[in-house]
């Protein structure tokens, strides 16, 4: 869980987070899974690219000067356990 290594590594420094989630009906399970962040924010936009501008956009009108975006989008996560299963059973490790 990348996400959430990165999420525990910045709140171990003391780095302020902000977390986007979607749809907007998930605020409490996001802040069950991603507890103490700065904000939450539901995500705004069609696409991954205006989901991402609007996250840089928020982030820099409250004040922020530097934006470190990192994400879990469910299809790319499905996909990548997806493989990894296939490949460990592939290899004979389940």
């Amino acid at each position: 869980m990348l996400a959430l290594d990165i999420y525990n590594r910045f709140k171990k420094e003391s780095f302020p987070v902000i977390v986007f989630f979607s749809p907007e009906n998930v605020l409490a399970p996001v802040k069950k899974w991603l507890p103490d962040a700065a904000f939450y924010k539901s995500q705004k936009g069609e696409s991954i690219g205006e989901r991402m501008t609007d996250a840089f956009e928020t982030a820099f009108s409250i004040g922020y000067e530097r934006v470190i975006l990192t994400g879990s989008e469910k299809q790319v996560i499905r996909k990548i356990k997806g493989k990894r299963k296939h490949y460990r059973s592939s290899q004979g490790r389940f």
